[in-house]
């Protein structure tokens, strides 16, 4: 894995997340247990995460879209 390429693609599933699903800077930190400003930089400033942060954040991009994939097949009366 190349990080660099991997950091392209969490700003693309993280622009997916807040545009189609209402995830906020914020929520994203809390769920990856990081600073705000740790995503706002990432985000908006382009900054390149620290290998522990970019980790952290690729696990917690991984484990919400299974979480939505899981939410999005969910039958109520099954």
């Amino acid at each position: 894995m190349i990080k660099e390429v991997e950091m392209i693609k969490m700003r693309k599933d993280i622009n997916y997340l807040q545009d189609k699903y209402g995830f906020t800077d914020s929520s994203l930190a809390k769920i990856g247990g990081l600073a705000i400003r740790t995503i706002r930089e990432f985000m908006v400033m382009n900054r390149n995460l620290s290998d522990k942060n970019f980790y952290i954040l690729n696990d917690s991009i991984k484990k919400i879209k299974e979480q939505i994939i899981a939410a999005e097949e969910y039958q109520p009366n099954e």
